[in-house]
């Protein structure tokens, strides 16, 4: 079983596996990984909505109205937004409130 999002296939050739399990437990890049649980994914989708992408990416999909801002090239947040929340496991630090998010017409709305 992969370590993270990604699951290879039946038909991959090798599966890469960590020499020596890593575990981030104290200093600046556990503070952030706490950070980043409890405060930057679960507020992912809000933010990603208030400042038009995800309302850009819906005009992209459907041709219903008009692309809103300077840069066309907007996906690549809602990428690593999406990739963030993937590598949050519930082994890992918890993200609560994102867990219980639903992508709606209207975007993301709390299920709280």
């Amino acid at each position: 079983m992969s370590a993270g999002p990604i699951r290879p296939s039946s038909t991959a050739h090798t599966v890469l596996h960590p020499v020596t399990p890593a575990r981030i437990s104290g200093g600046f890049r556990a503070a952030r990984r706490r950070t980043d649980a409890e405060a930057s994914i679960p507020q992912g989708p809000r933010r990603l909505e208030e400042a038009g992408i995800l309302g850009n990416l819906r005009v992209a999909a459907t041709g219903n109205g008009a692309f809103t801002g300077d840069f066309p090239f907007q996906d690549s947040d809602v990428h690593k937004w999406l990739e963030a929340a993937s590598w949050r496991r519930p082994t890992h630090l918890r993200c609560g409130p994102v867990d219980s998010f639903r992508w709606g017409g209207r975007g993301a709305t709390s299920g709280r």
